[in-house]
């Protein structure tokens, strides 16, 4: 039996969540533009319910769609990421058909909206540029006048009272709403380019579905599906970080000065961590301070580490730094479910169902799989499910360069220890006794 019949015969179970419709031909997207004028008049306690429009203002940035089937538009797309703009302009690219998706439950749009990932950045409070930092803006861009207009971060926005939005982890301000069903997040040519060859890929059920890309003043941003569409506005929603690391082997590499406010974090922490030369400068290198993170919680252990758990209305946790055991780590997990074995078996089905299909999946043999996330929602209803989001330090491999996603890392061998930490988290979840 070869790989993809082993595949159909184990998905035939797990496939309940998904719902692929590869005959979408006829399914275009609309070609729509971006108008802000109107929100940027109103008040800001008058709150839209749609934060992006569709209509279409003069002057507006043009549309180009995308046939993910079609080799030359997937090649035109590439192209136009890297030469399709210039600093003020901004330019839209409609990447995929509008594919059927699965849609768990309804929800009013004025009520809640979630972006399909938690967070902007792995390494957020690690970036090369210091916390002290300020950077002048010489003009003001669409995206930082949207931002004076809504509050938000990835998670729950209610236009009912003051945007109470969430953000579990990561850089604030990366996140817009779009429109009904979809977000808007400030990425990266690299996050757009691996979504859109997730498209065509056997993980497009796992993963949030990419609406389109557009560059703004040299900034890439996608529009991508919002994962709590159809969950309740208290849902809960936890963000697993996958991998034995969560850091390229080039940012290890690079010698980097001491810096003062990785220090200041690494103390905030364990005073007892820095050595004597630390101490005595109060400051420490980038690569020091991310290979003692990882060691600190279960990344290094178990190949994965809980990022943060958003608790139906209460305020969200992202207290797990120190959380290493798979006792304590299934003692998160069950009180996350609220002891509920129907969750705890749906929960399970989905991790399988992704398990299998990594198997087969030609995107995930040719890529190295770095800060990448499993983001676990369900809600009242005992609705759930899981997706693959985070592909913002996800590497092509090299020409003749393979990886098992099941290895020890060793500095150049490029390994990434995702399947480690998806089977510790399977364990966990089937043996925990509810």
């Amino acid at each position: 039996m070869n790989c993809h019949e082993h595949y159909k015969e184990k998905m035939s179970v797990h496939m309940l969540f998904c719902d692929i419709n590869k005959d979408a031909s006829n399914n275009h997207l609309k070609e729509e533009k971006i108008n802000i004028h109107s929100y940027l008049e109103c008040p800001v306690n008058q709150h839209p319910e749609i934060v992006v429009s569709n209509t279409s203002p003069q002057n507006s940035p043009s549309f180009q769609h995308i046939d993910t089937n079609d080799n030359k538009s997937c090649s035109g797309f590439h192209q136009s990421l890297v030469n399709g703009t210039h600093k003020g302009r901004t330019e839209r690219l409609y990447s995929i058909d509008n594919q059927s998706r699965p849609i768990l439950g309804k929800r009013n749009a004025s009520l809640i909206s979630l972006s399909s990932v938690c967070s902007i950045d792995d390494m957020s409070d690690i970036t090369d540029i210091d916390d002290l930092t300020t950077i002048e803006e010489t003009k003001e861009s669409l995206w930082l006048k949207l931002k004076k207009v809504v509050r938000w971060t990835p998670f729950i926005q209610n236009y009912t009272k003051p945007y109470p939005w969430i953000q579990l982890a990561g850089h604030s301000g990366g996140f817009i709403a779009g429109k009904e069903g979809t977000v808007i997040k400030k990425s990266s040519e690299k996050e757009a380019l691996c979504l859109q060859s997730l498209m065509s890929d056997l993980l497009r059920p796992y993963v949030p579905a990419l609406k389109g890309s557009f560059v703004e003043n040299e900034v890439t941003h996608i529009e991508m599906q919002d994962l709590l569409h159809g969950f309740s506005s208290s849902c809960f929603v936890m963000d697993c970080k996958m991998g034995i690391r969560t850091y390229l082997e080039e940012e290890v590499c690079k010698q980097g000065k001491a810096r003062k406010d990785l220090y200041l974090k690494m103390i905030s922490v364990d005073p007892s961590e820095p050595t004597d030369e630390e101490n005595n400068t109060k400051s420490c290198t980038k690569s020091r301070y991310m290979i003692w993170r990882e060691q600190l919680s279960s990344t290094s252990s178990l190949g994965f580490r809980i990022e943060g758990v958003k608790r139906g209305m209460n305020p969200p946790d992202t207290d797990f730094k120190k959380v290493s055991s798979a006792e304590d780590i299934g003692s998160l997990f069950a009180k996350f479910i609220n002891y509920k074995r129907t969750l705890q078996e749906k929960y399970l089905q989905r991790l399988k169902a992704i398990r299998t299909t990594l198997e087969c999946s030609e995107f995930f043999k040719r890529h190295e799989m770095i800060g990448s996330s499993l983001l676990f929602v369900h809600d009242e209803t005992d609705t759930a499910s899981i997706w693959m989001i985070d592909f913002g330090k996800t590497n092509l491999l090299d020409v003749g360069v393979s990886i098992n996603h099941n290895s020890e890392w060793v500095l150049g061998n490029r390994e990434d220890g995702y399947l480690i930490g998806l089977d510790n988290i399977i364990n966990i979840w089937s043996n925990m006794l509810l």
